[in-house]
């Protein structure tokens, strides 16, 4: 039952990691009266469905954002979904989340990912996220204009009202309420407080990795370029 399925989801998460730092009752308060295929299920992404992926952002940044003139023949520009997966499998993509994703499959939830990353770097890894699971499970991500850099009105830096409403007018899924929808984020104020019983914090999951940032973009490419280019790109990396 519903009450067997809760404790599923409680035992897939794995994010108390050694401490009482997840608060599960705004969860259960949440869950336990919902029709399974009414439920919307809203991830943040860094820290919280993934590590720390700053070095492999920053590589994409400097290969994608840096306006070289010159870019060496063959060699593909920014990092794509790819060049992420392998970090997935070693490490990068949270213990347990492919258990619950698949979880909340097999419930028929309509799962999404809420970010304050750009949109293009944050639909790579969502895409590499989508292939380690093994299916499409995001049914929209919401990235750094839907948040307050986006908008100002916003009283915290995500809207969970915001993503309602985008829903229903993008999908036509107008059966989402406050009521059956539910966030993880690793940013306990990242809604504002009359929204604030929807937020499960989790414990922030900080895996890291190096990522040689200058494999294509060498001292060699570099200086095939404007000398203000490879300043720009040496002070851009970790």
């Amino acid at each position: 039952g519903g009450r067997a399925g809760l404790v599923r989801v409680h035992s897939l998460l794995d994010m108390n990691d050694g401490g009482d730092s997840m608060v599960m009752s705004p969860m259960i308060g949440a869950l336990k009266p919902m029709p399974p295929q009414n439920l919307l299920v809203v991830f943040d992404m860094d820290h919280t469905m993934v590590g720390d992926l700053v070095s492999l952002s920053d590589r994409d940044n400097i290969e994608m954002n840096v306006p070289w003139t010159h870019w060496p023949e063959g060699r593909t520009r920014g990092l794509t979904a790819d060049h992420i997966v392998p970090s997935f499998q070693r490490g990068m993509l949270r213990p347990g989340l492919v258990e619950l994703v698949n979880f909340l499959g097999s419930i028929n939830a309509t799962m999404v990912v809420y970010t304050l990353s750009e949109e293009k770097w944050a639909a790579k890894v969502c895409e590499a996220m989508e292939r380690v699971v093994g299916w499409k499970f995001i049914r929209h991500l919401f990235a750094r204009t839907d948040c307050k850099d986006g908008h100002p009105e916003f009283q915290a830096r995500k809207s969970l009202e915001h993503v309602i409403n985008k829903l229903k007018n993008l999908y036509g899924l107008n059966w989402i309420t406050h009521k059956n929808s539910i966030m993880f984020d690793d940013d306990g104020n990242a809604l504002p407080k009359h929204e604030q019983s929807r937020l499960v914090k989790v414990a922030a999951y900080d895996y890291w990795e190096a990522c040689k940032w200058d494999e294509i973009v060498t001292e060699e490419m570099m200086a095939r370029n404007p000398p203000e280019l490879a300043d720009k790109a040496r002070r851009s990396a970790v």
